[in-house]
């Protein structure tokens, strides 16, 4: 939604929900969420196949990191 912009967060449904959900968990997550949604949001399109490796190897890397 936030990526594209072009999926309206209507009466900001999808924000409570995170919102919620994060207010259920702890401070580790909460501050790793930052991370995750900034991934996802700030994803470059057009990378080398090198680029994208190192980029999910370190996605992959704060997943394990969180398990």
């Amino acid at each position: 939604m936030i990526r594209h912009n072009n999926v309206p967060d209507v009466n900001n449904q999808a924000e409570n929900k995170v919102e919620k959900f994060l207010s259920q968990t702890n401070e580790r997550l909460k501050e790793e969420f930052t991370y995750f949604k900034d991934f996802m949001t700030n994803l470059k399109e057009n990378i080398t196949e090198k680029e994208f490796e190192e980029d999910l190897t370190a996605y992959l890397m704060k997943i394990i990191g969180l398990a």
